[in-house]
């Protein structure tokens, strides 16, 4: 399997499943061979589609008629795919788009697979044309859904930190809560000092700098 497949296994098992995030993907990584970049592209997409998952459905929903029911693997094929198109920088559109056209044709017989995958491949030009361009609500006029839909946040928990925190400190929290941390190192400082511990990383070519929390 390649790390788009992976990764959808993933999402449909947490789809129907209260399992961490953590234990799917480790699981996942027990069954299948994969390695090095192919497991950080498989971390980043699934942990990326769960944060975005509310966002992700919001765009994908202005281009899918209301009446057309997707199943949980097609909708995840498309959070997938827009997530890909809409957050990560480092892929090709046209990449994104084949590759992820290519898993809704997998398991289906041929003339349906054509159709499924025309359909997705639809959905994802509009994505790729339109969907950063969309209009949310305003921030000035609804800033629940605003920061619900824009930010990827329930909408019940958005209502809850506006009433008793404000519009500022939520639309930072949630700004800064979305973003990815760093990777950090705690030091043992009675066996060695936290410079001394940049100064090894940095001779093996990695850059590191000592945080301001003691």
């Amino acid at each position: 399997m390649n790390a788009r497949e992976v990764a959808l296994e993933c999402l449909l098992t947490l789809s129907h499943s209260s399992t961490s995030i953590a234990s799917v993907v480790d699981s996942a990584f027990g069954r299948h061979a994969v390695e090095g970049r192919e497991r950080r592209f498989i971390n980043g997409l699934v942990y990326g589609v769960i944060r975005w998952q509310k966002q992700l459905d919001w765009v994908l929903d202005q281009f899918i008629n209301p009446r057309f029911q997707l199943d949980a693997r097609h909708r995840n094929i498309l959070r997938l795919g827009a997530f890909q198109l809409l957050h990560l920088d480092g892929i090709p559109a046209h990449a994104a788009i084949f590759e992820t056209v290519q898993l809704a044709t997998s398991h289906l017989r041929r003339n349906r697979g054509r159709k499924t995958a025309g359909f997705i491949n639809a959905v994802l030009r509009s994505v790729q044309r339109e969907g950063a361009a969309l209009a949310y609500p305003r921030l000035d006029a609804n800033p629940t859904e605003h920061i619900a839909l824009s930010l990827s946040y329930p909408t019940w928990l958005v209502k809850q930190w506006l009433q008793t925190r404000g519009v500022s400190w939520t639309l930072a929290f949630c700004r800064a809560s979305n973003q990815i941390a760093p990777l950090a190192l705690r030091v043992n400082t009675l066996l060695t000092k936290r410079e001394e511990v940049c100064q090894s990383l940095a001779a093996i070519g990695i850059t590191a700098t000592a945080s301001k929390m003691a």
